[in-house]
């Protein structure tokens, strides 16, 4: 199976009280794709901030170690986002996080794993 992806990163931000980002990670050399769906609503004064950096932990993490399988390293890329986001949440307040809603894919050979 295969994807055509006209353009890897898609950013809208409707009005200031709502955020969303399309993003499509692929290394070079490599077959696996992650896409990252996020949106934001409420207080998006850091949403811009926030949604890059879920992108840039999906990027460190789920390909830092390739000899691990798509699956291992997918939940642990998600432990790390949810790290992150409790983090975000103590440092900023519950509010500056705004509602954060998300969808993370990873397509790895004929596996494809996906959380909400």
């Amino acid at each position: 199976m295969s994807f055509k992806i006209l353009a890897d990163t898609f950013s809208v931000a409707r009005d200031s009280s709502h955020f969303i980002q399309i993003k499509t990670i692929k290394k070079p050399r490599s077959e696996e794709q992650v896409w990252v769906v996020a949106e934001i609503e409420g207080e998006t004064r850091y949403a811009r901030s926030t949604v890059q950096n879920l992108i840039e932990i999906v990027d460190e993490v789920y390909f830092a170690d390739p000899e691990l399988m798509a699956y291992e390293r997918f939940e642990a890329t998600l432990k790390e986002i949810n790290l992150i986001a409790k983090n975000l949440k103590e440092k900023r307040g519950p509010k500056a996080l705004g509602s954060l809603s998300a969808i993370i894919a990873v397509f790895s050979g004929n596996e494809l794993h996906i959380t909400q």
